[in-house]
């Protein structure tokens, strides 16, 4: 598994021009200033339409020391709601149609706190497929607030863990989620 990892590794960066990103970076008059520093913010577009929801309570272990949802645990929840809309159409992430899947990229677009004892609500689609991969798309919104929390997208790729290389989208899992090859 180990020899996986660094092999993920380089694989990463040899289909980085094979696949089309999600994100972009917003034009400078949407630059964010943080301590006078200004840092660019990204967006991310979600898709048309959500095939999944997942609830999910914040709990104490949530929180950080400002006492509302730290972004570590937006990663696991946002990783948690992607095995679970994988499951509900059948699939683990080690077997899609024999492949595995394999995040590539990660981007998450805070928008408002969350606190302990909020009932968040995971939407997940798809889109931007390409012949190896797609992204994974979250909208996370506060459901007592009915506030977006922030928007998340995880590439994908699919894996032949066997041969230990990248492989294309299976066209049973495009066509199961409504996709065609004229889209790619």
């Amino acid at each position: 598994m180990i020899r996986i990892g660094g092999l993920i590794d380089g694989w990463i960066a040899a289909i980085w021009q094979l696949t089309t990103t999600h994100t972009t970076r917003m034009p400078s008059r949407a630059i964010h200033s943080y301590h006078g520093v200004c840092m660019p913010r990204v967006k991310i577009s979600m898709p048309e339409e959500f095939l999944f929801t997942m609830r999910y309570p914040v709990g104490i272990s949530d929180l950080n020391y400002a006492k509302h949802l730290n972004s570590v645990a937006m990663v696991h929840i946002v990783h948690e709601a992607r095995l679970q809309f994988l499951a509900n159409l059948g699939f683990t992430e080690a077997n899609i149609f024999g492949l595995g899947m394999v995040v590539t990229d990660l981007a998450v677009d805070y928008r408002s706190e969350s606190f302990a004892n909020d009932l968040l609500i995971i939407d997940v689609g798809v889109g931007r497929f390409n012949r190896y991969g797609c992204d994974v798309c979250f909208q996370i919104t506060n459901s007592a607030l009915d506030r977006v929390v922030c928007n998340a997208k995880m590439g994908v790729v699919f894996f032949d863990f066997d041969k230990h290389k990248i492989a294309p989208v299976p066209k049973a899992f495009r066509e199961l989620l409504g996709q065609n090859e004229d889209s790619l």
